[in-house]
C-alpha cells in the first residue's frame, strides 16, 4: 500500500511518503508530509502567545537558564521564553 500525501499530490507532484504493508496491495491511501503538515500547524492561531513563532519553556527550577535564553533570544523576532510553572508531572 502506497502512503501519498494528498496536498502535495493536488500540487501535482508524486506526493509519495512511503510504502506500507500490506506489501502487494497497490491501493493508496492519504496521509500529510512533514512540509506540508509544518505549513498547516503555522496557520493556527495561538491565543496564549499570539506572536509567538517559536515557544522556549524551561524547568521551574532553571532560573540561569531562563535568564541566558532571554538574553539570547531577546532580538529573535516571535520567539518567547516561559517558565513552566507545573510541579508535578
Amino acid at each position: 500500500m502506497r502512503v501519498i500525501c494528498a496536498w502535495c499530490q493536488k500540487d501535482g507532484r508524486t506526493g509519495l511518503l512511503r510504502v506500507r504493508e500490506p506489501l502487494d496491495d497497490d491501493s493508496e491511501t492519504h496521509g500529510i508530509c512533514e512540509r506540508h503538515q509544518q505549513e498547516i500547524l503555522e496557520t493556527f492561531p495561538s491565543t496564549s502567545f499570539p506572536a509567538t513563532r517559536w515557544l522556549f519553556i524551561v524547568p521551574y527550577r532553571d532560573a540561569a537558564r531562563f535568564e541566558h535564553l532571554v538574553q539570547l533570544l531577546r532580538d529573535v523576532p516571535g520567539a518567547t521564553v516561559i517558565v513552566d510553572c507545573r510541579r508535578v508531572e
